[in-house]
C-alpha cells in the first residue's frame, strides 16, 4: 500500500496533474455554490411521527373517517374595549365573509355560527344566536352564551377575547401553504379587526423555518469566521492556515450543494450540517498538515508520502466510525434526526476525500519542520506521578454521573424551543391560558359488536362516561363528543331552555333521530356517515410528553374499570400522540442506536488494533465522557427528547476520532519504556488532538447562542463532552494502556 501512496503522490510533481486538480477543484466548489441557492428549509410536525408505527398506521386510516385533526387555524380576537358589541361583531362578520372566499379555506365557525336549534313541525330550525344588527340583544345574547357549556367555548374565560376556527385543506405544497397564510393575514390587516392573531400547525410552522433561516445564516456567518481566526491564531501563519480552511469550506460547500442537488429540505437539526461539516472536516486536513510538518524528508514528494502514509488509515478510520455514528441516527424514530444523521455521515466521508485529493495542492515545499512548543514532558511526568488521583478523580466523577443518569426524564413540549418573546409562542401560551388549549387530543371509539351502529344507547352510554372523565377529572378543554349530540337533543325536545341541556339517561333512544340530524347539521363531525365509527376531539394546553402520557394513562384505567368494552371499542389517536408515542419510544431507540455504533465502531478497531484488550481499553475515554454528559443532563433537569437524543451519538462519534490518533501513534513508538512512549506520542499526536478539539468544541459552543433551546442545549452539552473526552484521552487514557504494545 506504502508504494501505491508513493506513486500516486508522486504525481503531484506534474504540473499538468496538480493544474487538473486543481480545475476539477474549482469547478465543483463552483457547482456547489450556484446550487446552494436552490436549497430549501422546511419544517413539519408531523416528520417526527414514527412513520413504521402501527399507531401511525391506524391514524392513517382514522384520516380517512375524520381528516387530519390539526388542519385548522384559530382566530384569536380581542378588543380594545368591549368584546360584546355590535362593531366587533360587525368586523368579525364582514371579515369572515371575505376570508371565505379565499382558497383553501373550507369552513369558518366563529360566535357569529353559533345558532339556537328548536324543533318545529317542519323539523329541526336554526336561528342566530347572536344578534349582532340589534345591540339592544347583545345583553341577552351574552347571558345565554356564558350560561351554555358548548357556546362558552368559543370565549375566553376571562370574556376578554373571542375565537374563530379556521378549517383549511391539507396543504402538501409549502409554497401554496406560505401563499395560503399570507392571503389569510392580509385579509385580517385590511379588516376592522383591532387585534388578531392566528394559532395552529401552520404558523407554528411557518415560525419555526424563519428561525431555522435565521439560526442558519447566523451560524453558517460565524461558523466560517471563527474557523478562520482560530486556525490563524494557532498557526499565526495565514499560509499554513489555508491548508485546513479551504479544504473545511470545500467539504462544507459540497455537502450543502448535494443536498440542495438532492431536493432535501433542511429541517431544525439539519440546519447545524454547515457547521458540523466545517468543525468536524477540519482536524482531517490538521492531522495531515501537521504530520506533513513534523516528517523528516529531504525531498517534498517524500514528505508528503510519508506524512500521507502516517494518517492516512487513523484519519479513514476516524471518518468512518463519526460516519457511522451519524449513520446510527437512522435507528431513531424520526425524519429530521434520520436526515441529519445521513447528510452528516455523507459529508465527513466527503471531507476525507476532499483533504487527501486537494489538501497536497496547498502543502508548499518550504514549510519549515514544526517543533513542538507544549511542555509534554511535565505533562507526561505530573499524569504518571498522579495516577491514584487521576483514578480517584475520574471514579469520582463517573459515580455522581450514574447517580444524576438516574434522574434523567423523557419529556418535550411543542413550542418551547421557540423563543419566549416569539409572537408565535405567546399566542400559543394565550389559548393555553384563557380558552383551555392549543393542542388537539383525539381517542377513536366504535361498537365492539360490528352488526351495531354508534346510534345505540348502550354505545353512547359508555361515550359520556368517557367525555364526562375528560371534563371533569382531566382537565381537558373544548371536548367535542357523541354524546353532546344527545344532551343538546334533550334541550331542543325540551323546548330549547339551557338547563335541559343535559345527558338523557332515561330516553336515550327515543332521542337518536334528532341527535342524528344534530350529527348532519355538524357535517359529521364526531360520528361518520355509517354511524358505525366515532371520536371524541378535545384540546389541551402543552402540557409536555411526560404528563400527557400520565393522563393517557389515566384514562385508559377508567375505561378499564368503568367503560364496558364488550359494548365499546377505543384507540388513542392523533398527531399530538404520535408525537408524544415517537417522543416515549426515544429512550429505546436512543441506546438501540448507540449500541449499534459502538458495535460497529469496535469491529473496525478489533481488525485495525488487533486486539481484544485495546478495544476496550480505548471504548472507556469514550464512554465516560457520554455519562458525565449524562449526569449534568440529570442536575440540570434537561429531558431527553426527540431532539436532545443525538447528542450522545454524536458525541461518542466525534470524541472517539482523538482516542484512534492516540493508540494509533502510541502503538507505532518503538521504545521499552511506557512513559517514554507516551511522551513521544503527546509531541507526535496531542497538538493535533487539542487543536481538533478545540476547533469542533469552537463550532459547537456556537449553537449556545441559539434562540432555539433544541440547538442551545445541543451546543452546551456536545462541547461539554468533547472536552471531557479530550481531558479524558490526556489523563486517563496514558495510564490505562498496556506496557507491552
Amino acid at each position: 500500500m506504502k508504494h501505491s501512496l508513493t506513486y500516486f503522490y508522486s504525481l503531484y510533481r506534474k504540473k499538468s496533474f496538480r493544474l487538473c486538480l486543481l480545475i476539477c477543484w474549482i469547478s465543483l466548489i463552483g457547482i456547489s455554490i450556484y446550487q446552494l441557492q436552490y436549497l430549501k428549509l422546511a419544517f413539519d410536525f408531523e416528520s417526527f411521527f414514527a412513520q413504521d408505527s402501527p399507531d401511525k398506521q391506524f391514524y392513517d386510516e382514522h384520516k380517512k373517517a375524520f381528516g387530519y385533526d390539526n388542519d385548522y387555524l384559530l382566530l384569536i380576537i380581542e378588543a380594545e374595549n368591549r368584546l360584546f358589541s355590535s362593531s366587533v361583531f360587525t368586523a368579525l362578520d364582514q371579515w369572515q365573509k371575505q376570508a371565505s372566499r379565499i382558497e383553501g379555506v373550507e369552513k369558518i365557525n366563529s360566535p357569529l355560527s353559533l345558532k339556537r336549534v328548536i324543533e318545529t313541525p317542519f323539523g329541526l330550525t336554526a336561528y342566530p344566536l347572536i344578534h349582532f344588527e340589534d345591540s339592544t340583544k347583545l345583553a341577552a345574547d351574552s347571558s345565554k352564551i356564558a350560561q351554555h357549556p358548548l357556546y362558552k367555548q368559543y370565549f375566553s374565560f376571562e370574556r376578554k377575547a373571542m375565537i374563530a376556527v379556521i378549517q383549511h385543506v391539507h396543504f402538501t405544497d409549502k409554497k401554496v401553504e406560505e401563499d395560503f397564510l399570507k392571503q389569510l393575514k392580509a385579509s385580517l390587516n385590511s379588516s376592522n379587526l383591532s387585534k388578531t392573531s392566528l394559532v395552529g400547525r401552520l404558523t407554528a410552522q411557518q415560525s419555526f423555518v424563519e428561525n431555522i433561516k435565521h439560526d442558519f445564516i447566523w451560524f453558517s456567518s460565524l461558523a466560517l469566521i471563527l474557523s478562520a481566526i482560530i486556525l490563524l491564531l494557532i498557526y499565526r501563519s495565514f499560509r499554513l492556515m489555508l491548508v485546513p480552511y479551504l479544504m473545511s469550506v470545500t467539504a462544507m460547500f459540497f455537502t450543502l450543494g448535494l443536498t440542495s442537488m438532492l431536493g432535501i429540505p433542511l429541517s431544525i437539526l439539519s440546519v447545524l450540517l454547515p457547521t458540523i461539516i466545517l468543525f468536524v472536516s477540519t482536524s482531517d486536513a490538521i492531522h495531515l498538515l501537521n504530520s506533513f510538518r513534523h516528517t523528516q524528508k529531504s525531498s517534498h514528494n517524500n514528505r508528503l508520502s510519508e506524512a500521507v502514509h502516517k494518517v492516512l488509515i487513523p484519519t479513514f478510520l476516524t471518518s468512518l466510525t463519526t460516519a457511522i455514528g451519524f449513520i446510527s441516527l437512522i435507528f431513531l424514530p424520526s425524519s429530521p434526526i434520520k436526515q441529519l444523521g445521513i447528510l452528516a455521515a455523507t459529508g465527513v466521508l466527503l471531507a476525507f476525500i476532499v483533504n487527501f485529493l486537494f489538501a497536497p495542492l496547498l502543502l508548499a515545499k518550504n514549510y519549515k519542520q514544526a517543533q513542538g512548543k507544549l511542555p509534554w514532558k511535565a505533562l507526561t511526568v505530573i499524569i504518571f506521578r498522579n495516577r491514584k488521583l487521576i483514578y480517584v478523580i475520574f471514579g469520582g466523577f463517573i459515580l455522581l454521573s450514574a447517580y444524576f443518569t438516574f434522574q434523567l426524564n423523557t419529556d418535550s413540549y411543542l413550542l418551547r424551543d421557540l423563543p419566549e418573546d416569539d409572537e408565535v409562542r405567546q399566542s400559543f401560551e394565550l389559548v393555553d391560558n384563557s380558552f383551555g388549549g392549543s393542542k388537539p387530543w383525539e381517542i377513536a371509539l366504535w361498537p365492539t359488536d360490528s352488526s351495531e351502529t354508534v346510534w345505540n344507547a348502550e354505545f353512547m352510554n359508555e361515550v359520556n362516561k368517557i367525555s364526562s372523565y375528560l371534563n371533569d377529572s382531566l382537565d381537558f378543554g373544548r371536548v367535542v363528543a357523541p354524546s353532546q349530540l344527545l344532551k343538546y337533543a334533550n334541550q331542543v325536545n325540551k323546548g330549547g331552555l339551557v338547563g335541559n341541556y343535559a345527558y338523557p339517561y332515561e330516553n336515550t333512544q327515543d332521542l337518536m333521530g334528532t341527535a342524528e340530524k344534530l350529527n348532519r347539521y355538524l357535517n359529521g363531525a364526531v360520528i361518520n356517515q355509517e354511524g358505525n365509527y366515532a371520536r371524541i376531539l378535545a384540546f389541551m394546553p402543552d402540557w409536555g410528553a411526560s404528563k400527557t402520557t400520565r393522563k393517557n394513562a389515566k384514562l385508559v384505567k377508567f375505561i378499564s374499570d368503568n367503560v364496558d368494552q364488550k359494548v365499546l371499542g377505543y384507540r388513542l389517536t392523533g398527531t399530538s400522540f404520535l408525537i408524544d408515542k415517537s417522543n416515549e419510544l426515544v429512550s429505546l431507540n436512543l441506546l438501540k442506536g448507540l449500541l449499534i455504533a459502538i458495535g460497529l465502531i469496535s469491529i473496525i478497531l478489533a481488525v485495525y488494533f488487533k486486539s481484544f484488550k485495546i478495544l476496550l481499553i480505548s471504548l472507556i475515554p469514550n464512554l465516560v465522557p457520554l455519562l458525565i454528559t449524562a449526569g449534568l443532563m440529570g442536575l440540570m433537569q434537561v429531558p431527553i427528547k426527540l431532539t436532545t437524543t443525538i447528542i450522545f451519538v454524536v458525541a461518542f462519534s466525534i470524541a472517539v476520532d482523538d482516542t484512534i490518533h492516540f493508540i494509533a501513534s502510541y502503538k507505532k513508538q518503538s521504545a521499552k519504556n511506557h512513559i517514554w512512549n507516551t511522551l513521544k506520542t503527546f509531541r507526535l499526536a496531542g497538538l493535533s488532538i487539542i487543536i481538533t478539539t478545540l476547533i469542533i468544541v469552537s463550532g459547537f459552543s456556537l449553537f449556545i447562542l441559539s434562540s432555539f433551546a433544541t440547538t442551545f442545549y445541543l451546543g452546551l452539552f456536545l462541547s461539554l463532552s468533547l472536552l471531557i473526552a479530550l481531558l479524558t484521552d490526556i489523563f486517563l487514557l496514558p495510564i490505562i494502556l498496556p506496557k507491552n504494545r
